[in-house]
């Protein structure tokens, strides 16, 4: 018990001891400048102290900024990123649209040309079997279509109408194996019938003698013979010519004129019977004489 009560008077004692000094070293900076030169030289001693006190934590708020601007950087990077994905997905639907305006003027330009009345339609779908070429359209029994009907784009000839629904119909391409359209050579005329070859993609005369003069890079044209296709519009170009060594035919490989696997409109039309019959008299009254 003693020794606690001599433990707190101690204290008591330090306490006051402490409250005298600062009492009295405060009158002194009060009343005097003597401790003006003490005070800074303990302020110099004291201030690498300071700046290790001092260096946690500006440690830490420097590092804190740090964080803080590379997630901003992050942040305005992923939004700029957007933002540009954003603008050139705009651009894509402008050029598509660009595109899309350029081959509808095309087909409006060609169906000016048509004899006989034109629609435009829709590709809506395009068979995924490589051994087919066809494609389904948005027109049908709705629209008057009917089968055999020929399917054009601003180029050439697309193909013709096989099987006609309501509202759609399928269309068997030109270069399908089962498709034959009767042409002539718009150089000199001569005659022959364009087959599809489903595997290229191209189209075939066959049967063509040797002697017939056919170079490359002619351009063979829709007779109008058959009674189907328009007279006179384009249907591929010579870019192949096979000349079987011992045989008197030849066989010739067409490109098609029209842009088969890149148009998404194209026109159906309604040729004029009368001219193409015209047509055929005359083809056949040359052929007498």
């Amino acid at each position: 018990m003693k020794s606690l009560f001599q433990q707190s008077s101690n204290n008591i004692i330090h306490f006051l001891l402490s409250i005298s000094l600062c009492l009295t070293l405060l009158v002194l900076d009060i009343q005097t400048s003597k401790l003006d030169t003490f005070r800074s030289i303990a302020t110099t001693a004291l201030l690498p102290i300071r700046y290790m006190v001092d260096l946690p934590v500006s440690t830490v708020h420097w590092l804190t900024a740090r964080v803080a601007t590379a997630q901003q950087l992050v942040a305005e990077n992923a939004r700029l990123r957007a933002h540009e994905l954003l603008l050139e997905s705009k651009l894509q639907k402008l050029l598509a649209l660009e595109r899309e305006n350029a081959s509808l003027r095309s087909l409006f330009s060609s169906s000016s040309q048509l004899s006989g009345h034109a629609m435009m339609a829709q590709i809506l779908a395009v068979d995924l079997d490589p051994s087919l070429q066809q494609v389904v359209i948005d027109k049908g029994q709705i629209n008057q279509a009917y089968n055999g009907q020929p399917v054009l784009d601003a180029y050439g000839v697309i193909g013709q109408l096989i099987n006609v629904g309501y509202m759609t119909s399928r269309v068997l391409l030109i270069t399908d194996a089962h498709s034959a359209v009767p042409v002539e050579n718009a150089r000199n005329g001569a005659r022959s019938v364009a087959v599809g070859d489903s595997k290229s993609g191209r189209l075939i005369l066959f049967g063509v003698p040797d002697s017939k003069d056919i170079q490359m890079g002619d351009l063979f044209l829709t007779s109008g013979l058959g009674l189907r296709y328009p007279v006179g519009y384009p249907v591929g170009k010579v870019t192949a010519i096979d000349h079987q060594s011992g045989k008197s035919f030849a066989t010739i490989w067409l490109e098609p004129a029209a842009h088969i696997d890149r148009s998404r409109q194209v026109l159906l039309a309604w040729p004029e019977r009368a001219k193409l019959e015209s047509r055929v008299k005359d083809q056949l009254h040359m052929k007498v004489t």
